[in-house]
């Protein structure tokens, strides 16, 4: 459960601008407020990422910051 409506769960601030990422459990959809959040923060290069375990949302971590394939989580 997230802290503030529509701000999304997780979000790494380098490199910049920034990833955020939102946690969701089965068919889990965006909520109105957290696809509005995402439309106003794209233009200045953000980027976003919807997961659906914690290796998926790792995974997506790992990619962002460059970590070679070999080192991801299995």
């Amino acid at each position: 459960m997230g802290v503030r409506r529509g701000i999304w769960d997780i979000f790494l601030p380098v490199p910049l601008p920034g990833l955020w990422i939102e946690m969701k459990v089965g068919t889990g959809k965006l909520t109105l407020e957290q696809a509005a959040w995402r439309k106003s923060l794209m233009p200045y290069g953000y980027q976003f990422y919807v997961a659906y375990n914690w290796i998926e949302a790792a995974r997506r971590l790992a990619i962002w910051v460059g970590m070679p394939e070999s080192e991801w989580p299995k």
